[in-house]
């Protein structure tokens, strides 16, 4: 949120303790972004791309088809250039997977 770029090797992942339909909308984002939905073994379930930011209330939400444990932001266009598709794994670094996540 509030952030003004994204930088090619930058992202936010957001840590779930369970998998299930994880909603995400872009209210207070300023620029727009790719959400990229994983499941516990860090393969791609679904992904948004291209996410406007949302200029007014109510914002619209974005949802899975699929049940995902994971979900990273990551720069509009990025997956689109990585070529992402359903079903690819992706390996994430400097995360500690060991860490408790809150509920």
């Amino acid at each position: 949120m509030y952030r003004d770029k994204v930088g090619r090797k930058e992202g936010m992942l957001f840590l779930f303790p369970d998998s299930d339909f994880h909603p995400f909308w872009m209210k207070n984002c300023k620029i727009p972004l790719d959400i990229i939905w994983l499941d516990q073994e860090l393969r791609v379930v679904y992904v948004e791309p291209m996410v406007p930011p949302c200029r007014a209330d109510p914002c619209p939400g974005y949802m899975p088809m699929r049940k995902a444990q994971y979900v990273l932001e990551v720069r509009a266009g990025m997956s689109d250039r990585a070529g992402l598709r359903l079903g690819d794994s992706i390996r994430i670094e400097g995360v500690d997977w060991d860490a408790p996540v809150a509920p």
